[in-house]
């Protein structure tokens, strides 16, 4: 037989086994909670950190969208109207003015091209010094315009483009500046 001491021993190492199991098996389901509580606090605060990028971001394109609008007329300004190119046909005019040139604008009629933009074409015919020549041109290209040189002649003024008068006030070693010009139209 279990001696009282023994048996005593027996039973409190019995409860201290029963009692470490019962707190194990209901400690076990709080730490498991713990643990997904804990992930789902990190996956919250990953999104609320997202979320602040997000909106940060939005605001900081609220702040820019004067700068978008200025950029969207900055480019639209690049295209000539085709229903009214006068700005444009000034520009020219201006321009010729500005560096001695006489200037004679006509209208072309350019071929559609599949795939590329609407374009319309101009011919110039300047006369004047052949360095005002260069001058124009290089005014031409600096010039917030959206366009392109197609053809480019240059000839010295003959004695009978003097006589005919259609440019006035040119010497012999005067130049004609025959220029095409395509400018692309806006939409």
């Amino acid at each position: 037989m279990i001696s009282p001491q023994r048996r005593t021993q027996i039973i409190s190492l019995g409860f201290v086994l029963l009692l470490l199991a019962a707190v194990f098996l209901a400690l076990l389901p709080c730490l498991r909670a713990v643990s997904q509580a804990s992930d789902n606090l990190l996956l919250q605060k990953r999104t609320l950190a997202l979320f602040q990028s997000h909106l940060q971001s939005l605001a900081d394109f609220e702040n820019q969208e004067s700068e978008f609008q200025q950029a969207a007329v900055k480019v639209s300004n690049v295209f000539v109207d085709l229903e009214a190119p006068v700005e444009f046909i000034e520009f020219l005019e201006t321009e010729a003015g500005l560096v001695g040139l006489q200037l004679f604008i006509s209208p072309l009629s350019l071929p559609v091209r599949k795939g590329e933009a609407s374009a319309f074409g101009f011919q110039l015919v300047l006369g004047g010094k052949f360095i005002s020549a260069l001058r124009f041109l290089a005014r031409i290209e600096q010039s917030h315009w959206l366009m392109e040189v197609t053809a480019l002649n240059i000839a010295e003024v003959s004695e009978k483009e003097l006589k005919t008068g259609q440019f006035e006030g040119l010497e012999l070693d005067d130049v004609v500046f025959s220029l095409t010009l395509q400018a692309i139209l806006q939409n």
